[in-house]
């Protein structure tokens, strides 16, 4: 997965303050861990797919105030633009492991083989590897 690989890299590369990134998402964990937010229904429509979250009371993350009921995500983007934008799928880290919904992986597979997904597992056609996003 050379190509996702890449990609992830120069995010990081391009990323100002890279401890300050990490820290915010340490401020989400450790608001999901107090029961001040939980993951909603859902994930955010583009690439890495990162949790909705649903503030269950005021809570600040990073520079912003929360309120209950409000919905949030972590959104990753490259050089202020989104990161490889209108993909399917879903990844959650979970035990430390990152678990990848099989449209993700078959979206990851085809980046892979320069986008194309020709020669993709059966699989991949059912699960909306090559159709659009709705």
């Amino acid at each position: 997965m050379s190509a996702a690989r890449d990609l992830i890299e120069r995010m990081w590369a391009a990323d100002p303050d890279p401890v300050r990134t990490l820290a915010i998402k340490a401020e989400i964990d450790a608001a999901l861990f107090r029961d001040d937010v939980a993951h909603d229904v859902g994930h955010f429509d583009r690439c890495p797919w990162s949790p909705i979250y649903l503030a269950k009371r005021p809570v600040r993350i990073g520079r912003k105030q929360l309120h209950p009921l409000q919905q949030f995500t972590y959104d990753v983007t490259l050089g202020g633009q989104a990161v490889l934008t209108g993909q399917q799928g879903q990844a959650v880290l979970e035990g430390g492991a990152w678990k990848v919904s099989d449209a993700g992986f078959c979206q990851l597979l085809a980046l892979e083989n320069g986008g194309s997904t020709s020669g993709l597992p059966p699989a991949c056609g059912a699960a909306g590897a090559s159709s659009p996003p709705a």
